[in-house]
């Protein structure tokens, strides 16, 4: 199998940021065209709605759009850098869903994208966006995890988390 289209999602986290740096690395080895995709989540406006023209979170809103394009136009920088075919796609919905759309829609050949490396009954109650990804998707899917000395309140032995 030939790894033509890689989709990398990203929320601009540290974990996220690493999931990237293996995808433009994996996108290098096998000359694959690769897309940025970050996901604006709806919780951050309510119930799926969008803001109303004369309503005060529209400038939130599109702060969070532009933001996204700021941050995606860097990556697709780098990408391109590096010989690469890269190009960034922003949109809302719940991450999961959109990821799984996406991917479907380019057909991507591989998706990757970063854990937070929470385990044991929060991601269980939780879930999470890589499980929902994976859950929703027939792609191969790479979940890149942060490294043991980058992860903040989570006892690495049991993967539950601990206060500090």
């Amino acid at each position: 199998m030939h790894i033509e289209r890689i989709l990398v999602a990203t929320d601009f986290s540290p974990c996220a940021e690493r999931a990237v740096e293996v995808a433009l690395s994996l996108a290098r080895q096998w000359t694959s065209q690769l897309t940025l995709l970050h996901v604006i989540a709806p919780q951050l406006f309510g119930m799926n709605e969008r803001p109303a023209n004369h309503d005060p979170e529209l400038a939130y809103h599109q702060n969070a759009i532009d933001h996204a394009k700021e941050q995606l136009a860097l990556e697709e920088t780098e990408a391109s850098a590096a010989g690469l075919q890269a190009r960034a796609v922003v949109c809302e919905g719940h991450p999961a869903w959109e990821i799984a759309r996406v991917a479907r829609e380019l057909p991507a050949d591989l998706v990757v994208l970063g854990a937070q490396g929470r385990g044991g009954l929060s991601s269980q109650l939780l879930g999470s966006v890589a499980g929902g990804v994976i859950r929703n998707l027939e792609v191969p899917t790479l979940v890149v995890p942060m490294p043991r000395e980058g992860r903040q309140g989570v006892d690495p032995t049991s993967g539950w988390s601990v206060p500090f």
